[in-house]
């Protein structure tokens, strides 16, 4: 569950997860140019709690908007020939393509292939740009997934995944429903390295032994994937 408030006039939105403590990062989005506070809060933790933690690190958060400020703002997304878009942290042109049905978009031989209605607004180009997104991920995940579920031998643990999806994220890179063994990621991932979705692909598949991030989660993640830690660092700098 994810609660979106102004707390002491910052804007946060705040994702309550099975953990046992209470996280904080800042991060620019295209709804928050300035900054938003993203925050894991445990389940039952109270927002007057979560709101006291976020004072006592007023100072802290004050200096991560100062840098975030000093970053140039990202420049906004056109839909037009030659625009760069990006694919496992690579950039690619796109070519567009005027069509009366069957619109789409398409990754072939190093370049963006949109089909889309003439005139069409940059909100319905977008919306085709993320369906090619989850759909590219997705591939490249599942299998990722069938190699690690072998690696991990989840099936002689009785965890087998047993669903996988893609999705827009605003606060997290991927989530893991223990119970029902359902990993779930952030289509953004297409866009970043292809060892940055293995590093969130095994962190949520660890879940399934360990649902907290204590020392066992931790000590797993090394014995699997010992350089993680670099990943996450590159990851949440991008």
């Amino acid at each position: 569950m994810q609660i979106e408030r102004l707390i002491d006039g910052r804007p946060a939105l705040i994702t309550y997860k099975r953990v046992k403590n209470l996280n904080l990062r800042l991060a620019r989005q295209p709804a928050y140019p300035d900054g938003v506070m993203l925050i894991s809060a445990p389940m039952r933790m109270s927002q007057a709690r979560i709101a006291a933690f976020i004072r006592s690190k007023a100072d802290w958060i004050a200096k991560q908007q100062e840098k975030l400020a000093s970053r140039p703002a990202p420049e906004p997304i056109v839909y037009e020939n030659g625009a760069p878009f990006a694919l496992w942290g690579e950039t690619y042109p796109l070519r567009l393509r005027h069509v009366s049905r069957g619109q789409g978009v398409q990754f072939v031989d190093g370049q963006w292939h949109m089909a889309v209605r003439d005139g069409a607004p940059s909100e319905k180009k977008a919306k085709l740009m993320e369906a090619a997104y989850r759909e590219i991920l997705l591939q490249e995940a599942a299998d990722k997934m069938a190699e690690w579920t072998k690696i991990m031998r989840l099936e002689e643990h009785g965890l087998t995944p047993q669903g996988l999806a893609a999705q827009k994220m605003t606060s997290r890179w991927g989530s893991c429903h223990v119970s029902r063994r359902t990993i779930k990621l952030s289509s953004e991932l297409a866009r970043k390295p292809k060892a940055m979705l293995e590093y969130v692909l095994v962190h949520e598949l660890v879940h399934l032994f360990e649902r907290g991030h204590n020392a066992r989660f931790y000590a797993l993640m090394d014995s699997y994937l010992p350089d993680w830690k670099a990943a996450r660092q590159q990851l949440n700098a991008s």
